[in-house]
């Protein structure tokens, strides 16, 4: 088997080195786009958090104007 041409084996090891690359760069892709996803469920979950507190804060107000409108009947 002869060997192979100078220009054959550049052109295989520059094939090889992108196709490293767009392995590296997908790779980095799905990391950050993890991140986001973590990123808006942390989000999610404080806006949650907030929507609770102020769905007490709400409801005891609601109940104290109950209460005081049924004690100005009486």
């Amino acid at each position: 088997m002869p060997p192979e041409p100078e220009l054959q084996i550049s052109l295989r090891n520059a094939r090889a080195a992108n196709e490293d690359r767009k392995i590296k760069a997908e790779k980095k892709r799905l990391h950050r786009e993890m991140e986001l996803k973590e990123e808006a469920v942390q989000i999610a979950k404080a806006n949650s958090k907030k929507v609770t507190v102020a769905l007490v804060i709400s409801t005891i107000s609601l109940l104290m104007s109950a209460f005081t409108f049924i004690k100005s009947l009486v």
